[in-house]
């Protein structure tokens, strides 16, 4: 999963420190419990430490992923994206 390389940037983040323990994750494909494994592994190697998820399934992101720790988000739904572009669109 190309998303997860992007959660590494979140290690470098100090706001995270103290709540890196506890991870939301939505999903826009219902996702296995051997693919939230996986995740969870994966992070918690780069966070050194044991990582909870909170997991949820929403269709409506269209594709990609939506990450928090702490404050700090990753979010790479097709449905932002198409967001940004329409304002964008109408911006322009």
């Amino acid at each position: 999963m190309k998303e997860l390389k992007n959660i590494t940037l979140l290690n470098d983040t100090k706001l995270i420190y103290e709540q890196k323990d506890l991870l939301k994750l939505l999903s826009s494909k219902e996702l296995s419990k051997t693919e939230l494994e996986k995740i969870r592994n994966e992070l918690s190697k780069d966070f050194q430490s044991p990582i909870k998820i909170d997991y949820k399934h929403d269709p409506d992101l269209i594709g990609g992923l939506v990450i928090q720790v702490g404050s700090v988000m990753v979010d790479t739904s097709i449905k932002t994206k198409l967001k940004k572009l329409e304002k964008n669109m109408l911006e322009a």
